[in-house]
Parts: structure tokens; sequence; C-alpha cells
């Protein structure tokens, strides 16, 4: 089974074709990130496949196939 994955820093992205191969390819990374002794912050690990997240600040809509740069925060307004 072939699954894509992207690695920046310390902030990981993977995708599939869908969810029934997303789900087991996650257990794989997890599993593989493991393997070497490197430990997972589970508090910020999400490994439950979705279409629509935020990786590296930018919104990735793989419904719509686009990334959106999210509109700017406005504080105490």
């Amino acid at each position: 089974m072939a699954h894509f994955s992207l690695v920046y820093i310390e902030d990981g992205i993977s995708g599939a074709s869908d969810k029934i191969s997303a789900k087991p390819a996650s257990f794989i990374q997890k599993r593989d990130l493991a393997h070497p002794g490197l430990k997972c912050n589970e508090a910020k690990s999400d490994w439950e496949p979705r279409q629509i997240d935020q990786w590296l600040g930018y919104i990735i809509n793989t419904i719509e196939m686009i990334f959106q740069v999210p509109l700017p925060r406005t504080f105490g307004k």
C-alpha cells in the first residue's frame, strides 16, 4: 500500500485516495515514527482522516481541491 506524507520541521500531513485507505495509512505512519524511538505529542497529534483541515497556517480543502489563507484574526473587537 502506498501513501504520501510531507513533514516540515515537526508538522506532518499525509494523504490517501479515500478514507478506507487513509485510516490504515495513518496507523502505519504512527507506527513507523515510533519504531526508531520518536515520540509523538499525542495532545497535539490528530490521526483521524479528514478532507478539510489547517496545516502550517493554510486551510487545505481536498473536497474543492484548494488551499486557502485564513482571514486575519481581530483581537479585542
